[in-house]
């Protein structure tokens, strides 16, 4: 955010576009992504989404073994209402998260994060499905806590 109040804003941000902090929260300060982006944009910023999945966090299952107390292993549980809002419309967790990150306010791009061909074509069936209505943006905020 202090990038973004500089005279001379930054030609792009990049911004964790997911709902759960995660090991990418390294500061006891509220993490503020969404907060970043759209400051972006009113800048004239360019908004670059990363990490939609959370590093696995928001698919269905781990691709790795990890501690019990792993930042990602606590947010794998903490999704699984997540997964079942996901499994509503017959969709997967991670096109979820990446259809969340493609609405978030301020995004003009999302780094893909696939590891196998299965997700790499997933990824343009999320985009198709389109941009998330309001009250799904607030239910996956709200469940998310």
């Amino acid at each position: 955010m202090a990038a973004l109040s500089d005279n001379q804003a930054p030609a792009v941000v990049q911004a964790v576009t997911h709902f759960l902090p995660g090991d990418m929260k390294w500061s006891p300060e509220p993490a503020r992504p969404r907060d970043i982006v759209a400051t972006a944009r009113v800048r004239g910023s360019g908004g670059m989404g990363i990490r939609t999945v959370q590093a696995g966090v928001l698919t269905d299952r781990l691709d790795r073994d990890l501690p019990k107390d792993h930042p990602a292993i606590v947010d794998f549980h903490k999704a699984q209402p997540i997964r079942r809002l996901a499994a509503e419309p017959g969709e997967s967790p991670a096109s979820l998260a990446d259809r969340y990150a493609l609405t978030t306010d301020g995004v003009d791009t999302v780094v893909l994060r696939v590891k196998n061909r299965t997700e790499l074509s997933e990824c343009p069936m999320s985009a198709k499905r389109g941009l998330l209505p309001e009250n799904v943006m607030r239910r996956i905020d709200d469940l998310a806590g």
